[in-house]
Order: structure tokens, then sequence, then C-alpha cells
């Protein structure tokens, strides 16, 4: 449990992110006790559910992207390759696959120990998590329900990059 110090700087943090998507009109919903914040984006043809976290004990700042869709368990594997292939290309984020239960999230994380972060970083992790979500999930989406297999995937993602 964070001690008296690092649960005041955590706060600063919160509030931080809180003005940056106020700045922003972006619509959240507060969890204060949990330095937690709900918020999402229209993505072009998906919906994206957003959720920023402070970690007072780790002192980081993550945002959690969960998707609407679980990898059917006969998918899993190509999820897992593809959920690699596509952390290779990213400079900030990554996808996480639960091999488990078959969900998938984009996750970016942050550390804030021995620094003062500014409402630019807050907005950047939300429109670069947003934007790369919005890019990525439906193609995750059809390879994790197997309306594709991972060659049509990365074939899909070749011509993207053309």
């Amino acid at each position: 449990m964070a001690d008296e110090v690092l649960t005041k700087r955590a706060k600063v943090v919160y509030d931080t992110i809180c003005k940056a998507l106020d700045s922003e009109n972006w619509k959240y919903s507060k969890d204060e006790e949990n330095f937690a914040i709900t918020t999402g984006a229209k993505g072009d043809d998906l919906p994206i559910d957003m959720l920023f976290l402070v970690d007072a004990d780790a002192q980081v700042v993550t945002l959690y992207s969960p998707f609407q869709i679980k990898a059917n368990e006969d998918n899993r594997v190509d999820v897992a390759m593809a959920t690699c292939i596509l952390n290779d290309r990213l400079l900030h984020g990554s996808f996480d696959l639960d091999l488990g239960d078959g969900s998938v999230r984009f996750r970016m994380t942050t550390s804030y120990m021995g620094s003062i972060l500014g409402e630019d970083l807050f907005k950047y992790m939300a429109y670069t998590g947003a934007g790369t979500v919005d890019r990525y999930n439906e193609k995750i989406a059809a390879l994790a329900t197997g309306v594709i297999d991972l060659k049509q995937f990365l074939a899909i993602l070749s011509k993207d990059e053309e």
C-alpha cells in the first residue's frame, strides 16, 4: 500500500490526466478512490473503451484499451503471433493477449517516478492509444474470431503499409 507521499503524488498525476481530458472535451467517469478514469473514443469501425489507471505504489500511469471481443480458443496462437508482429511495429504501447480466456487489449504505460508529467503527455497517450487501437482492432477482431487466418492478416498488414 502506498504511503502518504506516494498517494499525494498519484493524486496530482490523476488530476493532471483529468485536466488533459477536460482540455480536449473528452467525456469520462472518475473513480478517485482507485485513481481510475474510464473513457472511450469512437473509432472508424468499432468503439474504443479506455481506462487510465494511476498506480501509486509503482508510480506509473497505464492506459488500457480492452477489446470487446475475445479470441476463439482455436485462434489464440495465431492472435499471439499477430500481437507480437504488431508490437514490433509500435513505438509506444503494446497489444496483450490472455491465452487463458482469449481477451485482447492495448496497453501503454509511463512512469512518473522523480518526474512531473504534463497534460500533453496524457493527451498523447489518449490519442495514440485510440489511434493505434482504431488502426488494428478490426483486423485483430477478424483474426480472433476466425473470419481471416494469420496469412490473410499478414497480407492485410502488408497492403496497409504500401
